[in-house]
């Protein structure tokens, strides 16, 4: 497979999300070259590009919506400037569970860009369409966000070949996909070929084959297999913090994961410790209102009732539901979960016994 044109880079910007960039020869990639040349643009795409990769997604917001103001007030027009910037904040809003704001900018896109004139081979088209899909995939559209990961695949292989590392974030989350519908052969099937070409293509400690292991380890999981699930999840949290550190999003989705395998095999107090650290990190790094840290709530309310403690679960879980109506809304199937977990442990509020933690919704990210 040839590699495609300098002038449309493909740029990873972590595990599911994919950024646009334009770079031109001899110019750091990311840089919008016309404000880069003039000086003029106070923030820099690679500037908003770290502070995603660390996790401070907040940040990122305020610094990428100032630069499309600038952009903006001194009328930027092109496609090559305003499209990056306009898939980087639909992918930020999406990563804080602003699923409007992030549709609004991924319809501007598809809706104002002149695609014909500046993706003649439908390559950025391709990776707007792979982050819709994530962004449907995540509010539980399966049926908006399916056909879009085929269009994006059947776009991106043939340019850039089977084994590039952004075509195989696409197949990691169609894999995702699958898993999410309730297709758990399928999912693991699809992350184990991942896993290997991951393996192959990047070498056994880059973050990418880590997200693979965790992926598998999740799913291993859900079927039981909890010794392989342990040994899998232990390794992506070891990538990770390898990788970034120990304050950031991949690593407090490990620990999470973690802490419901070690809840899963009776360990409850090394579940706490890892539950609470994923929920420090979220909290640090989000602030205390987010979907994700709706589902730590949700799991530490699931193991407070774990370790017959009826009042701190529930306490848990009030707080849980309140940000997911308010995060997710209150028709998401996550949310709807978590009311179930309140309607199962208000049957007994004085005491556990007799009943399962096997009846309770718990979330692996």
């Amino acid at each position: 497979m040839g590699h495609h044109p300098v002038s449309k880079i493909l740029i990873l910007l972590g595990s599911s999300v994919i950024w646009l960039g334009c770079s031109q020869p001899n110019m750091p990639t990311g840089l919008f070259p016309s404000l880069q040349a003039q000086s003029l643009a106070p923030i820099s795409m690679e500037e908003i590009n770290q502070l995603f990769r660390a996790g401070q997604y907040p940040e990122a917001i305020e610094k990428a919506e100032a630069l499309l103001e600038h952009q903006e007030t001194n009328g930027a027009t092109d496609d090559s400037q305003l499209m990056p910037l306009l898939n980087m904040l639909g992918i930020l809003h999406k990563a804080m569970g602003n699923w409007e704001v992030a549709e609004g900018y991924y319809e501007r896109l598809l809706n104002e860009s002149n695609w014909e004139a500046s993706d003649p081979d439908g390559f950025q088209q391709a990776v707007v369409s792979h982050n819709l899909a994530e962004l449907y995939r995540e509010q539980a559209k399966y049926e908006q966000a399916e056909p879009l990961y085929a269009e994006a695949l059947d776009t991106l292989m043939p340019l850039l070949g089977d084994m590039d590392r952004n075509v195989l974030v696409v197949r990691n989350n169609q894999a995702e996909f699958y898993r999410d519908i309730g297709d758990l052969e399928q999912a693991a099937r699809l992350h184990q070929g991942i896993a290997q070409d991951r393996e192959a293509a990047l070498g056994p400690e880059h973050s990418d084959v880590g997200t693979s292991w965790y992926n598998l380890a999740s799913i291993y999981r859900r079927q039981g297999q909890l010794d392989q699930s342990a040994e899998l999840a232990q390794q992506a949290y070891d990538v990770k913090v390898n990788a970034y550190g120990d304050n950031h999003p991949d690593v407090a989705s490990s620990l999470n994961l973690l802490g419901l395998i070690y809840q899963d095999q009776g360990n409850l107090e090394a579940a706490a410790t890892a539950l609470e650290t994923a929920l420090e990190i979220r909290q640090q790094l989000w602030g205390a209102n987010h979907p994700l840290i709706a589902h730590l709530l949700n799991n530490l309310g699931t193991l407070a009732y774990a370790q017959n403690d009826m009042s701190q679960a529930q306490e848990y879980l009030d707080q849980a539901l309140s940000m997911a109506q308010e995060t997710l809304g209150e028709d998401h199937p996550n949310t709807q979960k978590i009311q179930e977990n309140q309607q199962v442990i208000s049957v007994s509020p004085e005491s556990s016994e007799g009943l399962s933690t096997a009846d309770l919704h718990v979330f692996g990210q």
